[in-house]
């Protein structure tokens, strides 16, 4: 067994967090929404298909409860909106302090170490 977890839930909330992270990161899905007549069909099918596997995991253990719920989660998913996560900018003005010239340096000298490199490299050959 690849993974030994005694408690049931944590399978299902490990890819019902999953189905919800990918569900909000989508790009797509304006586009999808144009080009297709029904999308939250394409959606409700692109869910079960993700997690078909966990969803056959727990069945296979008889742990029906938990597969109805991955199962309810990818019906419902597409009808959610997409959660917007707000994260407060901390100041901190010792990184940006200097942090332009340290980005400079690095970029004028990675090439001149490049090439040194590759010229080391050329003598021992």
């Amino acid at each position: 067994m690849l993974i030994k977890a005694k408690q049931s839930w944590i399978v299902p909330a490990v890819a019902i967090l999953g189905l919800i992270g990918y569900h909000n990161e989508r790009k797509d899905k304006d586009f999808l929404l144009l080009q297709t007549k029904d999308a939250i069909a394409l959606f409700r099918v692109e869910y079960l298909l993700i997690g078909f596997p966990f969803i056959l995991i727990e069945c296979l253990r008889s742990r029906f409860p938990e597969a109805g719920a991955m199962i309810v989660t990818s019906l419902l998913l597409p009808k959610l909106k997409a959660i917007k996560w707000k994260s407060i900018a901390f100041p901190l003005p010792f990184l940006y302090k200097g942090g332009l010239e340290y980005s400079r340096i690095h970029n004028r000298l990675l090439p001149n170490n490049l090439q040194a490199i590759s010229q080391e490299y050329g003598r021992c050959l």
